[in-house]
């Protein structure tokens, strides 16, 4: 639109232009013209004069008729020809003010020639630009949509970025916490493998506990028996020291009744010869003599125990100094073995807390194993995000070479805007003074106008004289 106001400005310039080259040369026929027709008419003023001196000196006496009239006229004609020259002199001065002006429009015209071509060079220019602007632009709007998408897809990518970073720094952090559970878990394999062999020593242990118990049992029953039979034997015991007791008491009282025995027979002796004296002695001495035999019956008798108590006694002390030796081996097996129970109940507890360990340490590597398989997902998806965005960096450079051009295609396209403007406002001065120059054409038109009615009066005037 703007272009085609301008062609149609220019060519009403170079119309108008043609016109004024037109009048310029019209003007300056005239002006040539109206010098010969002044330069004539003054030879025929001359002449005029001449003839009119030649008349005065002939009539005399119409001299003075005349000589107010011509006195008259010769002062209004003076006039009209100074006002002519001044004139004149003014239009010399114009003419070459209007020469000077028309060099100055010599040099428009070339100049709007040169912004004619130019404006040609720069319509051409323009709507080859116009259209790749328009190209540009759909380039552009293209270009938006797809840098929008671009964009947004850097986003998620510079996202991705951060959250792979963040997952970088949680690999680390994983695999740095992963060394140590593994540093932890090896440790706590050395000491699984340290409790698995303290637990198998614990099952022998146990197993030898198991043998001890089954081997206690029957000790037990043993060692009840011979409490049993200790007790008994206690009491055999005690009997047989009642009986040696009584043993001694008898003894005495046999040693006795063996001192009286001998202090008898001394009797016996001393009273055989009283026997018929004394009845009563004799039946002293039978009696005596049923109690020694009783006493020596009893005497062998108990001896005899006696004896047979002294070989158990013996028998019963070594089987009890075996059995004192075992129930100390036991007691102190026993004493062992609630030591060992101890141990084992602490073992059990260690190994209860070991196994809840064993149980959250492999809950713990079976979630690092899921997470080292998210991980592992994490790294394939973060590959493909990097293997998709060699391709994005490449576009997103092309992108920003072509955004580069563009911007140095809108560059120049403003610099030609400039230019534009700058010829447009060129094309407002040149019009401007287009204008000028015909406001002078016309008021020189008028001025030419009425030079032509001043010749026409002054012809009318020599024609009435």
């Amino acid at each position: 639109m703007k272009f085609s106001k301008l062609r149609s400005n220019s060519l009403n310039l170079v119309t108008l232009f043609i016109k004024l080259q037109l009048e310029k040369n019209a003007l300056t026929f005239h002006h040539i013209c109206c010098r010969k027709q002044v330069m004539k008419e003054k030879k025929e003023k001359k002449v005029w004069h001449l003839s009119l001196f030649s008349h005065v000196s002939i009539s005399f006496s119409n001299a003075q008729v005349l000589k107010v009239h011509l006195l008259t006229e010769y002062h209004e004609i003076k006039a009209e020809i100074q006002e002519a020259e001044a004139y004149n002199c003014q239009a010399l001065e114009e003419v070459d003010f209007l020469k000077g002006k028309l060099s100055e429009l010599e040099d428009v015209e070339k100049r709007v020639l040169k912004v004619k071509e130019d404006k040609l060079k720069a319509e051409e220019t323009y709507d080859r630009l116009y259209k790749e602007l328009q190209d540009v632009q759909v380039q552009i709007m293209a270009h938006k949509g797809n840098t929008a998408a671009l964009e947004k897809e850097i986003q998620d990518l510079q996202r991705k970025d951060q959250e792979i970073k963040e997952l970088r720094a949680e690999f680390n952090r994983i695999s740095e916490e992963k060394s140590q559970l593994e540093d932890k878990k090896k440790q706590l394999q050395d000491e699984v493998s340290g409790l698995k062999q303290k637990q198998k020593e614990l099952c022998e242990l146990a197993v030898q506990y198991n043998k001890a118990l089954s081997k206690l049992r029957p000790l037990r029953d043993e060692t009840k028996n011979l409490k049993k039979d200790k007790t008994m034997l206690t009491d055999l015991l005690k009997h047989h020291q009642t009986l040696e007791t009584e043993y001694h008491e008898i003894k005495a009282e046999i040693q006795e009744a063996e001192a009286y025995n001998c202090q008898a027979l001394e009797e016996v002796d001393f009273l055989k010869g009283k026997l018929s004296e004394l009845e009563d002695v004799e039946k002293r001495v039978l009696k005596v003599k049923e109690d020694k035999l009783k006493a020596e019956e009893t005497y062998d008798r108990l001896y005899k125990e006696l004896q047979d108590v002294q070989v158990q006694i013996m028998a019963h002390k070594g089987n009890t100094a075996a059995l004192e030796k075992e129930i100390q081996d036991l007691q102190r097996k026993d004493q062992e073995i609630k030591e060992l129970r101890a141990e084992f109940n602490r073992i059990s507890e260690e190994k209860s807390q070991l196994e809840d360990k064993k149980k959250q340490l492999q809950d713990e590597v079976s979630g690092l194993k899921q997470k080292q398989k998210e991980l592992c997902e994490l790294a394939v998806q973060y590959n493909k995000a990097l293997s998709k965005l060699g391709p994005l960096r490449d576009e997103t450079k092309n992108l920003r070479d072509e955004r580069s051009m563009l911007t140095d295609l809108l560059k120049q396209r403003q610099t030609l805007e400039t230019e534009y403007h700058e010829i447009k406002a060129a094309t407002d001065v040149v019009e401007d003074e287009i204008f000028d120059l015909q406001t002078e054409v016309s008021d020189l038109r008028n001025k030419v106008d009425h030079l032509d009615n001043l010749e026409e009066n002054v012809s009318k005037q020599r024609r009435n004289t």
